[in-house]
Formats: structure tokens, sequence, C-alpha cells
């Protein structure tokens, strides 16, 4: 399938526009819970901003005639012409690959990060989160390096066509390949990482497959990296070599694409987890109605209580009330217990 330059803008402003949703949603959620900001909402709207980089590098590419085209070929043997329009689409390639390596670690950094802020009581899984993001911080550098200096220190050497092209970018290949198949292992890591620790939260059973749902959406990114590693393995060792088209143009473009595909999907994934709130409708005005309506009960109970006995209310009831109610409603309990004090305090001065 040949992209068309329609094909590409349609599909990397759509996708673009998704994530950055996604991200608006997961910022608008933390400040209506009165949430603080951590370092994975700060990493992931890092992300955010370097695929909308990324994303314009790939629109000006399809606009220029870099992607979104096909090669030029000689009418007598229909061989490729190298000429000054392959090198623009190796120039734009080289570019898209330095965003996405960059991008993926990051986004899979940010969403270690948001584990450790959902489990930070497992103390074993803080150790392990910190280990994962220490290899996933080498991977990603490791890889940036290795593909800069694929052709040795002189970078535009990838995107010239000499006779010692060949011998200086041998590694050009082994590094491509190496970079996607990790890709989809860590991925895989990643998105797997929490499955024992939601297996050994105390949840129904179908609530705790709702969570792993919501968490295996990681692996739409994931499916994305799947078919890009397909193509280039295509291409380097000739699995199916009927089914490719070799325009160098025509690859180049697909690869742009499913990188900004997996990019956007990741960042979507990446946000999903924060957005329980609104698919549950859980808004402060409803906490705020939750909050009232569990302590309804305790309020006309313990007021005729200490009506009776003239004594103060027990900090210990207080506790449990808070305790039971859960961590995300703490600051609308703490208001909550203090005015249980304030009217028990004044039914004890003005009995009704």
């Amino acid at each position: 399938m040949v992209l068309s330059r329609t094909d590409v803008f349609a599909i990397d402003i759509i996708l673009s526009l998704l994530a950055t949703f996604a991200v608006i949603a997961r910022f608008w959620v933390r400040k209506l819970r009165k949430s603080r900001y951590g370092a994975d909402d700060w990493t992931i709207l890092g992300s955010l901003m370097l695929m909308w980089a990324m994303s314009a590098i790939i629109l000006r590419g399809a606009a220029t005639s870099a992607f979104a085209s096909r090669v030029s070929r000689d009418p007598k043997t229909h061989r490729a012409i190298y000429d000054k329009k392959v090198k623009r689409t190796l120039q734009f390639h080289m570019t898209v690959w330095i965003f996405t390596i960059v991008l993926v670690g990051l986004v899979k950094i940010s969403v270690v990060l948001l584990y450790r802020r959902l489990f930070r009581v497992k103390k074993g899984f803080r150790i392990y989160s910190v280990f994962l993001m220490v290899v996933l911080s080498i991977w990603t550098v490791s890889f940036l390096f290795a593909r800069v200096l694929q052709c040795g220190p002189k970078m535009s050497i990838i995107w010239t066509f000499s006779a010692n092209r060949a011998k200086l970018c041998k590694a050009a290949d082994p590094i491509s390949n190496g970079f996607m198949i990790s890709d989809v292992i860590t991925d895989l890591i990643v998105v797997l990482s929490p499955i024992p620790v939601i297996w050994g939260m105390h949840l129904p059973r179908l609530q705790k497959f709702a969570v792993f749902g919501i968490f295996g959406m990681g692996f739409l990114s994931t499916s994305t990296g799947v078919v890009r590693a397909y193509i280039l393995l295509d291409i380097n060792y000739n699995i199916q070599p009927r089914m490719m088209d070799n325009d160098i143009i025509v690859v180049d473009t697909k690869i742009a694409v499913l990188s900004i595909a997996e990019i956007s999907s990741a960042i979507i994934a990446a946000c999903l987890p924060t957005l329980r709130p609104l698919v549950i409708g859980e808004y402060p005005c409803n906490l705020v109605t939750k909050v009232r309506s569990s302590f309804s009960s305790s309020l006309s109970s313990m007021r005729r209580s200490s009506l009776r006995r003239g004594s103060k209310l027990s900090i210990s009831v207080n506790k449990v009330t808070v305790s039971e109610l859960g961590s995300p409603q703490l600051r609308l309990n703490f208001i909550q217990v203090q005015e249980l004090e304030r009217v028990a305090t004044r039914d004890r001065v003005s009995p009704v």
C-alpha cells in the first residue's frame, strides 16, 4: 500500500490530536481531584511536546515530497535514481528515527513512574521499578548514540551516496533491527509489570480483569511496533520480497507513519489509567456528595450519643470513618471530621 500525501496528513494530525486530548484530560482530572502533579505527568507532557515536533517534521516531509511520493526511475532500466528528493527523504527519515528513539524511551519511563505512583505501597515493586527505569534509560541512550553514529562521526554520510557509504554504514541495519525487536520486548515488559501487583489486590476478580484491560491498552502501541519491525526485517532479510515495494520513499513513509502511530497510542495508553474519574463521573461535586452521605448517619448518631453521655467524641471513631472511605477522599474527610467535632461541642454547650 502506498500512502498518499492526504493519508499522511490525516493520520498524523488525527493521532496527534487524540494524544493531545488524552494528556489534557489527564491534567484536568489531576486539577479536579486536587492531586499534585508528579514526575509521571511532566514526563508525559514532555513526550507530547516532542511528539508534536516529530509530527511537524513528518508533515513537512510529506509537503515537500520527501514522504508520500515515489523515487524517480530511469526510463530505460527502471532502476531508482537517487537524486535530491531521495537525499531529503533520508534526512527526514533520520530525524524521525532520532525522535522515535527518544520518545519511545521517555513514554516507557513515564508509564513506570505512573506505576510507582499507583503501587507505591509495594516495596518490592518500588525496587523493581527503579531497576526498570535505569534499564530503559540505558537502552534509550545506547540506541540513540548507536543510531546517530551508525556511519561514524560524520553523520552526513547517512544521506550521501558515495562509494564508501556501504562500507561505513554496514552497522545501520543491525542497529535498526536491534532497536525494533528490543522495542517490542521492552514494551511487553512494561505492560506486563503491574499484573502481579494488581492480582494481589483485594478486588473482585471481574474488577481485576477490568484494571488489566486498562493497563493492557499499551498493547496497541506494541502492535504498531511489531508491524514496523516486520517491514524493516522484510526489507533487510527479504522475508516476503514480493509483498514489499522497495521504493525507499514509500518504505520510509510507512516507517514514519507507524512511528507516529506508536508514539501517540503509547501516550494515550499511558493516560488511560488516570482518566477513570471521567468514565465513572467521579467529579469533586460527586465526591462531596459521597462524603456527606457517608457522614450523615454518623453525624446524627454521634449527636444523640453526645447528648446522652455529654462526653467528647472519640478520635478513634473519626479515624475509623476516614479509613473506611479510602485515600482519594481524605482531604474532604478531614473537613467533615472537624465539622463533627464542632457540632458535638455546640451540642454540649446548648443541648436541643
